[in-house]
């Protein structure tokens, strides 16, 4: 899915809830590749590139509150971080952004696969009040 302008740039992956526009436009400008995974919205596609940042979305579970949503996030972006790993050639680190708190699991286990680096990024101490932003479309 990627083209040939980013073959030569180190490449972040960030797991994240609440999508974080600015790191991602920072690490972009810095000269990075940034990709991103996060829940899908409605309306939102479920692969975009937005300002040099490719965006996989997975559907959330609702069928028994935050335990499905976080498995789905676990599941799904496990799932999604597999595959932008091999469609991009790899990562050199991946940043984990909270909510939801099982993404280090993801995280870990590529660190203690194929050694990349691993940054926690802990966004919101009462997540039950934070705000849903979407990159644009």
């Amino acid at each position: 899915m990627m083209g040939s302008a980013g073959k030569n740039k180190e490449k972040i992956l960030i797991l994240i809830d609440n999508r974080v526009q600015r790191e991602a436009a920072t690490l972009t400008s810095e000269g990075y590749q940034v990709l991103v995974i996060c829940p899908r919205y409605p309306g939102e596609s479920k692969y975009n590139i937005h300002n040099e940042v490719q965006i996989y979305r997975y559907n959330k579970w609702k069928f028994a509150g935050h335990i499905s949503e976080y498995l789905s996030s676990l599941i799904k972006g496990g799932w999604l971080s597999l595959r932008a790993w091999k469609w991009n050639g790899g990562f050199d680190c991946i940043q984990a952004c909270n909510p939801p708190d099982l993404w280090f699991i993801i995280a870990a286990l590529f660190k203690k696969i194929v050694g990349i680096k691993f940054v926690f990024d802990h966004h919101d101490v009462c997540s039950a009040v934070r705000r849903k932003t979407s990159f644009t479309e």
